[in-house]
């Protein structure tokens, strides 16, 4: 007659708590680099979005013919087109041009227009249909992080990150 002992595990060997622990270890560093990198996310977007939105909109005006103009405010930015009584009107119904918050706690660091402070008593940009894009170039600060958006020569807009 044969004896079988079965044997009962009390615990988790020695392999499988390693293992997990690795595991735990690759989520914590992945989760603190998404984290670490989504305070200079939020600026990086928000740059490129005002980066895109300047081209279109000097492509806007010359489609429309019509004079479009970027309002800045200290929270933000919206975006006012001529209508035809000659008053410029605030853009609100426009996924595109809709008047935009800047996430906490991105802000305009400066706005210069043919390099010069844009006037803080009348703070618009003009997109005229007529002449090409204005030479702009605007810095977005988030704590440390800085990005530049900045019309070029050829009518192309960019944005880049720039030293603190």
């Amino acid at each position: 007659m044969t004896q079988q002992f079965t044997r009962r595990q009390a615990g988790f060997t020695l392999i499988e708590l390693v293992v997990v622990m690795i595991i735990l270890a690759i989520l914590a560093g992945s989760i603190g680099a998404r984290l670490a990198a989504g305070t200079s996310g939020a600026i990086k977007e928000e740059a490129r979005r005002l980066a895109l939105v300047l081209q279109t909109v000097q492509e806007q005006a010359v489609l429309d013919s019509t004079l479009y103009a970027l309002r800045i405010t200290p929270s933000g930015y919206f975006f006012m087109k001529l209508t035809p009584n000659s008053e410029l009107e605030k853009i609100l119904d426009d996924d595109l041009f809709r008047p935009r918050d800047l996430p906490e706690p991105i802000r305009f660091e400066s706005v210069l227009v043919d390099e010069r402070e844009l006037d803080p008593d009348n703070p618009s940009l003009l997109f005229t249909p007529d002449s090409g894009i204005p030479m702009i170039a605007i810095i977005l600060k988030e704590h440390g992080n800085r990005w530049q958006i900045e019309t070029q020569a050829d009518g192309s807009v960019v944005s880049q990150q720039i030293d603190a």
